[in-house]
């Protein structure tokens, strides 16, 4: 046993050594590997086989293109990147293109394509549509949006409102503002109040806006008079405000070019300081439309008025003094007026009725009391009106002609004619000799035609209508945009009764009347952009 044992003891020390030298070896092999030099690289491979005529491959994929004027003809302009790269932009649809199609093929095929309707526009054309383009900016077309100005829009909007009401614009500090601040501390808080805080409606502020957007208004006008494809009307009537001050009103219907549709839009109101005259009248006129660069001398086609002698005097009248500037022009006398002179001339028993009927309303509308009793007297007995007006000849004469032809329609009243109703007119009626015969033939054979007439309104189906009958619709609104009464005129003064009141005698109304009396909506957005939004302090 004691043999054996010391026998074990070698071989025990034999395995140690063999895995003592076995891990000295894993070592010492993974150090030189450690500290062993990297292997030589292989030899870099030429570039110029790639590229031709020797020029490095690295040179020609960083070869930018660049933008040249003559790429406008194709409607492009460019936008350069944050690294100096430019791009083409089509200034037509606002996309923006690769640099790489920086080419005059792939601009032209874009512009074929997307655009064929610009296909053969001028050079003058693109370039314009390219400062517009340009004015305009580029940065909503990227995704960036512009940066907004709702204080300022705020106050161009609240004294819109007030013009439109026919408000003195002390209201807008004195009663809106301190409303909305209100309303808005209770339902949203107090952060949100300072908001409402800043938006300025000062009674000067609400005056210059009221002032800006009437000459907007005024512009819009004019754009649309010169371009109306048809000579145009005028109305025109003079009276006295509560300053004891003579105003002109002037009205005027034309054919829009866009949507050729007859439009009736207040021109402008202006004060005869002096004298009323038919000369200070014809001056006054005239000097406007030379302001407004208006060709009036062949843009205008008729004048309707009252029957004063200022008017309508064979020699020294304003007729007579616009017929040797424009011999053209056709003069029309209001039909109110002439209803009131027919009225003086009624018959005895006719004229009784109508003097016992003036004298009861201006009783009971005189007195406050007779008022109240006889609006209790209407009620009690279910009376649908309970109000009188004061007895004013014009005024009831249109409040009579308009319940007249409620009940009676002019169809049934005077023989119809070929403008009011193409097609139940009687054909045989109108001379061979005529040259709109065969075009009413040829619109009355389409039913297409007789489905439009009894959708739309009688000057916007002419209208419609002045490509395929030019010479027919020339004759049909040779009818239909001269003014028959000076209805526009008497409202207009009844709205300025409103507006220079006892306590506003000194405003000037004419830019709070075109607001009030205008169609045509201001622009506010393009008045915005011309301006820096100033908070209220």
């Amino acid at each position: 046993m004691i043999g054996g044992t010391h026998a074990q003891y070698p071989l025990h020390s034999a395995v140690k050594d063999k895995d003592s030298s076995r891990e000295l070896y894993v070592r010492v092999s993974s150090r030189r590997r450690r500290l062993a030099p990297p292997p030589p690289a292989p030899p870099a491979r030429s570039l110029s086989r790639c590229a031709p005529h020797g020029t490095s491959l690295f040179k020609k994929m960083s070869k930018k293109r660049k933008y040249d004027e003559s790429y406008v003809n194709f409607g492009f302009t460019f936008v350069t990147e944050r690294d100096g790269t430019q791009k083409p932009q089509c200034f037509l649809c606002g996309k923006v293109l690769a640099n790489g199609s920086m080419k005059p093929a792939k601009l032209s095929e874009h512009l074929k394509t997307v655009h064929p309707g610009n296909v053969c526009d001028s050079i003058d054309d693109f370039r314009t549509k390219k400062a517009r383009f340009e004015k305009a900016g580029t940065l909503p077309k990227l995704g960036f949006t512009p940066t907004q100005k709702p204080c300022l829009e705020a106050s161009y909007k609240v004294a819109y409102r007030i013009a439109q009401q026919k408000k003195p614009h002390t209201i807008a500090e004195t009663l809106v503002k301190p409303c909305a601040l209100d309303i808005v501390e209770l339902v949203c808080g107090k952060n949100e109040r300072k908001k409402v805080e800043a938006v300025p409606l000062s009674n000067d502020v609400i005056h210059s806006r009221i002032v800006e957007m009437s000459s907007n208004v005024l512009k819009q006008v004019i754009e649309e008079l010169n371009a109306s494809p048809f000579p145009f009307s005028m109305q025109l009537d003079e009276s006295t405000d509560v300053s004891q001050c003579s105003q002109l009103l002037v009205f005027v219907r034309y054919v829009k070019h866009d949507t050729r549709s007859i439009k009736e839009e207040f021109l402008f109101c202006d004060s005869l300081l002096e004298t009323t005259k038919a000369s200070d009248v014809f001056e006054m006129i005239k000097k406007f439309f030379i302001a407004q660069n208006v060709d009036w001398k062949t843009k205008l086609g008729s004048i309707c008025t009252d029957g004063a002698p200022a008017m309508l005097g064979n020699t020294s009248g304003f007729a007579a003094l616009i017929k040797k500037e424009c011999p053209h022009v056709i003069i029309t006398h209001c039909v109110l007026h002439r209803h009131a002179l027919a009225s003086r001339t009624m018959p005895t028993f006719l004229k009784e009725v109508m003097s016992t009927c003036v004298k009861i309303i201006n009783f009971i509308r005189a007195r406050a009391l007779n008022h109240r009793l006889f609006k209790k007297l209407c009620q009690e007995m279910g009376s649908e009106h309970e109000v009188l007006l004061y007895y004013t000849e014009v005024r009831w004469l249109s409040r009579g002609q308009t319940s007249f032809e409620g009940y009676f329609s002019p169809e049934s009243l005077e023989k119809e004619t070929w403008v009011r109703s193409p097609f139940l007119i009687d054909i045989d009626s109108i001379s061979d000799e005529d040259l709109i015969k065969d075009d009413l033939i040829d619109m009355r054979s389409k039913e297409v035609l007789k489905a439009e007439f009894q959708a739309k309104d009688l000057g916007d189906f002419w209208g419609s209508l002045s490509q395929a009958y030019p010479l027919l619709v020339k004759r049909a609104m040779s009818i239909l945009i001269p003014f028959a009464t000076t209805y526009l005129c008497e409202a207009g003064f009844s709205i300025m009764m409103s507006i220079k009141t006892k306590s506003r005698n000194r405003l000037n109304v004419a830019d709070d009347m075109r607001l009030a009396l205008s169609k045509t909506v201001p622009q506010i957005n393009v008045l915005i952009e011309a301006k820096q939004q100033h908070p209220s302090h």
